[in-house]
């Protein structure tokens, strides 16, 4: 398989057999626009995997912040999107959240929330809503990918994780996740978004097989959204007949054996 990256450099062409990997990295931590941004393409289907081994997350009072290894699959640009809905990430009341965006194209506008900012093709910006409990929309006039990150409340004790945010143009009606069997205290949760209003009556959004139209919901923009506390472990799907929408599942760890918090997030492609 050949595989051509490209970025601040000259191409470079590597070539993989099945099962190979190869890794690239930067030591830099002040300037990571060595890694961010790069182009990568190849000739058979490829997954490529991005990171950082010292990610810095703000608390809730910003004189503050934890540090955690962060990793995520790169979803391929023909899957980028131009709409966004940035769900509350936080437990109970708590909320507020920090996202990274990054543009496909040359002079590709981010609105949100009233504000708007340009990016060419390959940067990304980093926006910090500390606040926020409600969803927040990210609308970008070209393919974008947006990334969410949640603020660590030092009530929840918890570390640092990252989603992969779907499209609104990528809403499915069906979904499986498995909530980890752990001995360490573990709170699960799942966040779902939907495009439209949930039925007050009738049961068109099910986990389990279980209704969620009793369940409390908000709605802003056209789009609501639930969080809810998942209490047992294994595998749960989430499916509607009639309603898309992006489901999230994130775990936060109060204390491992090392006494150490961790979290874990994952965004679910949908069946």
């Amino acid at each position: 398989t050949q595989v051509i990256i490209s970025g601040n450099v000259d191409d470079f062409i590597i070539i993989l057999n099945r099962f190979d990997m190869y890794t690239e990295y930067d030591n830099n931590v002040e300037d990571t626009d060595f890694v961010t941004g790069k182009e990568v393409t190849a000739d058979k289907n490829i997954a490529v995997i991005g990171g950082k081994m010292c990610a810095m997350n703000y608390f809730d009072d910003v004189d503050d912040y934890c540090i955690s290894s962060v990793m995520s699959s790169m979803r391929p640009v023909e899957r980028y999107g131009q709409q966004y809905i940035l769900p509350p990430l936080g437990t109970g009341e708590e909320g507020g959240y920090s996202m990274s965006v990054m543009a496909a194209e040359d002079e590709t506008l981010i609105s949100y929330e009233g504000q708007t900012l340009q990016l060419d093709k390959g940067k990304n910006a980093t926006l910090y809503f500390p606040d926020a409990t409600e969803v927040t929309t990210i609308q970008c006039s070209k393919p974008c990918f947006v990334v969410e990150f949640p603020v660590v409340h030092r009530s929840m004790q918890g570390g640092l994780f990252q989603l992969d945010i779907v499209p609104t143009e990528a809403f499915y009606q069906e979904a499986t996740f498995s909530v980890f069997n752990m001995t360490s205290p573990l709170a699960a949760y799942i966040t779902l978004v939907v495009d439209g209003e949930p039925a007050e009556e009738g049961d068109d959004i099910y986990l389990d097989g279980n209704s969620l139209a009793s369940e409390e919901w908000h709605t802003k923009g056209g789009f609501s959204y639930l969080k809810m506390n998942i209490g047992e472990s294994g595998v749960h799907r989430v499916q509607s007949d009639n309603k898309r929408f992006a489901a999230y599942h994130y775990g936060i760890v109060q204390r491992d054996y090392f006494e150490m918090c961790g979290a874990y997030g994952f965004s679910m492609k949908g069946n």
